[in-house]
């Protein structure tokens, strides 16, 4: 695994995934990969939610592709 940069280039976007409003921001590495994400929601699952973005970043940190990370974990994702 790589060490993260320590200045990061990101964004962060709104969404709503029902009734729930959630903020996400990814972050992007000098080479313009992903390598972090964080989101912050209105509900009562922020623990589950900080758990899985903790997984998806050490996964993209370890230049596992995004759409790996995220196909191979898509049932448990569509629990939060």
């Amino acid at each position: 695994m790589t060490k993260p940069p320590t200045t990061r280039t990101g964004r962060t976007h709104k969404i709503s995934v029902g009734k729930t409003k959630c903020f996400i921001t990814v972050n992007r590495g000098d080479d313009g990969q992903i390598i972090e994400v964080f989101a912050k929601a209105d509900n009562g699952s922020q623990g589950n939610i900080d758990m899985a973005c903790r997984l998806i970043s050490l996964g993209l940190q370890g230049r596992a592709d995004i759409a790996t990370v995220m196909y191979r974990d898509a049932e448990w994702f569509n629990g939060i």
